[in-house]
């Protein structure tokens, strides 16, 4: 069997010191390798300035259109904020309005063009792109997204698709909720492989973390990880000091049981960036992954 070349990423970086202080000692003490951020999060600059302090820790945009704040003034987007001025929770409700009408997609390709743009004026390396609850696989925003990735030449995307057959035994827990995000991330994912391959956009090959939100733990990791595929795989996870569930896998991506598993298993912790280039390096284009 091949290599596991895994990327551990970390979301929702930016969010709050309590997320930004988790994914560093995640990444400094632990097996995080890279994080997402959000741009319109309240704790933005402390997370530029610990990811300017800690280099290695990659960084991406996490695109935030649900369940958040807005770039632009609220007045520039009003189909896509309620009262309040902030995004809905819905995303269902919101997948469905926004699908329909016109107005509401060119206000969200304004609102992706600005949440990039304030990404690059951090000057950090945009190691991969991917969204707040996975909704760029949204068909519209997906769209939009392919072709801002494309005007600033980042090839990086997450796709969620998790292999139900390695991770549900992991945990058989919840099985109905982890049945329904297999069927429609799995649709997703089928639907758009052949159009990020057309654009020579890497992707993982699988994504871990889906079928587990909330529930991640050092018990679930070290029954997860002599199951992990060879080839590009992420896990992600999302840390933070302020609640249980964050603790707990908190404690997990620090947990020197993980570690040493993950070297028994001669898995090789990877980045977006690495991860592609790596491709590259072997004679296969992204494209073809």
């Amino acid at each position: 069997m091949g290599t596991t070349h895994l990327i551990v990423n970390a979301d929702d970086f930016g969010e709050s010191r309590a997320v930004n202080e988790a994914i560093v000692k995640a990444h400094v003490q632990g097996i995080v390798t890279s994080t997402s951020l959000m741009v319109t999060g309240r704790a933005l600059k402390q997370a530029v300035d610990m990811a300017r302090a800690h280099p290695d820790l990659r960084v991406g945009l996490h695109l935030v259109l649900l369940l958040g704040r807005p770039c632009l003034p609220p007045h520039e987007i009003p189909l896509l904020v309620n009262e309040q001025g902030v995004f809905p929770n819905d995303a269902v409700s919101a997948g469905i309005r926004w699908f329909f009408s016109r107005k509401a997609q060119e206000q969200i390709r304004r609102e992706v063009q600005a949440q990039i743009e304030c990404f690059l004026r951090t000057g950090l390396p945009m190691d991969h792109v991917n969204a707040h609850l996975h909704f760029h696989v949204h068909p519209v925003v997906f769209e939009v997204l392919l072709d801002e990735m494309e005007k600033i030449g980042v090839k990086r995307m997450r796709l969620p698709q998790e292999p139900w057959r390695i991770s549900l035994p992991v945990d058989v827990r919840h099985p109905l909720r982890k049945i329904g995000y297999t069927l429609t991330f799995g649709m997703l994912a089928r639907t758009y492989r052949k159009r990020l391959k057309q654009r020579g956009i890497f992707f993982p090959q699988a994504v871990f973390g889906i079928l587990q939100t909330g529930e991640i733990s050092e018990a679930y990791l070290l029954r997860l990880i002599p199951r992990l595929p060879s080839g590009s795989v992420e896990f992600y996870a999302h840390p933070r000091y302020d609640t249980l569930a964050g603790l707990r896998e908190l404690h997990a991506l620090v947990s020197p049981r993980v570690s040493i598993s993950l070297r028994s298993q001669g898995i090789d912790l990877t980045t977006y960036t690495e991860a592609a280039a790596h491709l590259m390096e072997a004679g296969e284009p992204p494209s073809r992954r």
